[in-house]
């Protein structure tokens, strides 16, 4: 563009009206087109399109300003987020480590505690067995058990554990003959003393001295309960798998039976 051109179109743009080249009416300088046939009018068309594209560059640069604040607001609450996070974690940890510090110092307390038990309890349980005094023995022995001692920890735990079945079906006995006590529950009882010959950790000095306390009582269970050798090996299998009679097959076993109370 020469000189003498961009001098006119100053000058053009500074006047009020000018003349369109084409038509020839007047318009306002400013306007970038003739109103009556739309001949671009150079000088204000170049303004205009200049005023745009810095009001665009102005719009850029304030977007770009605002995404900038966007991105540091959201990493600023991101950052939070990631604090709370480690900080919830921390403290679930420390959490766990308080209560495992807690669980082990009283599991600790507890061992102490049954050690220093056994030490005095056992050595009274051998004073017990050693003196032949079977019944104080399992009483203590039943005793300790309910208190959540450690009994099987006894060397002679399996020796209390039947010596207990033989008591407990004597008393039953002992209740049926007296004051005709329950007939199931006398089955129940005797029919556990089957459980000898499956029972290990017994001296054979034991197994020979609780063989001979039981036979009486198995004597009278096959008078009382003449059961067929299938029946009676039945029972002995339950008793070698799992070392008990359930009381429910000993009541299935009566109504099979048709026997009464």
């Amino acid at each position: 563009m020469g000189k003498e051109e961009k001098s006119d179109r100053i000058n053009d743009t500074e006047r009020k009206t000018v003349s369109c080249r084409t038509c020839g009416a007047e318009f306002d300088a400013t306007m970038p087109n003739c109103p009556y046939c739309g001949t671009m009018y150079l000088p204000a068309a170049e303004t205009a399109y200049m005023n745009k594209l810095e009001g665009i560059r102005g719009d850029l640069a304030g977007l770009g300003a605002l995404r900038k604040k966007e991105t540091r607001a959201h990493a600023g609450r991101l950052s939070k987020k990631l604090l709370t996070a480690a900080a919830i974690l921390l403290l679930a940890v420390a959490a766990v480590l308080v209560v495992r510090l807690i669980q082990e110092r009283k599991e600790a307390a507890l061992e102490q505690a049954e050690y220093l038990w056994q030490r005095e309890g056992f050595a009274r349980m051998d004073e017990y067995y050693d003196a032949g005094a079977y019944e104080d023995l399992v009483a203590f022995y039943d005793q300790a058990a309910d208190e959540g001692h450690q009994v099987w920890q006894y060397r002679h735990w399996n020796f209390c554990e039947f010596y207990d079945l033989i008591l407990t079906a004597q008393n039953s006995l002992q209740a049926w003959k007296a004051e005709g006590g329950s007939r199931l529950y006398l089955f129940y009882d005797e029919i556990k003393l089957y459980r000898l010959e499956y029972m290990n950790d017994l001296s054979p000095e034991e197994r020979t001295m609780l063989d001979e306390l039981r036979q009486p009582l198995l004597a009278d269970f096959n008078e009382r309960f003449p059961l067929t050798e299938a029946e009676l090996d039945e029972f002995r299998r339950v008793l070698a798998r799992d070392g008990f009679v359930p009381i429910k097959t000993c009541e299935q076993f009566f109504t099979e039976r048709g026997w009464e109370e």
